[in-house]
């Protein structure tokens, strides 16, 4: 993954606060050539400098995203939805929330 932030990551990354600011104080930030984004301070989605969207997951949401042989983002938490919740926002913002308590959580552990 390349260091360099990319005009696709970052405009994707705008367009995901914007639409998931629905939910909470989400906001975003550029990192590591992508794009972080976050709500309450926790990290619970990316782009990647390839422009790849990635939602956090752990024990809680893992299942689902296996049953839909979801790609893993390196070692990290992260696994890129399918494509069909991309395609639908109301779903996207389901999987999100539940990516977002994921986030909180693990924020919570950190404490």
């Amino acid at each position: 993954m390349s260091k360099k932030q990319t005009k696709p990551a970052y405009e994707t990354g705008e367009a995901l606060v914007k639409l998931f600011s629905v939910l909470g104080d989400v906001n975003g930030r550029k990192m590591f050539g992508g794009y972080g984004i976050f709500i309450e301070g926790a990290m619970f989605a990316l782009v990647t400098s390839d422009n790849v969207f990635h939602l956090k997951v752990d024990d809680s949401n893992r299942a689902k995203y296996a049953a839909s042989a979801a790609a893993q983002f390196q070692n990290m938490p992260y696994y890129q939805p399918p494509a069909h919740i991309l395609q639908n926002d109301d779903a996207l913002l389901a999987w999100a929330k539940e990516s977002m308590a994921v986030a909180r959580a693990s924020k919570m552990k950190k404490k």
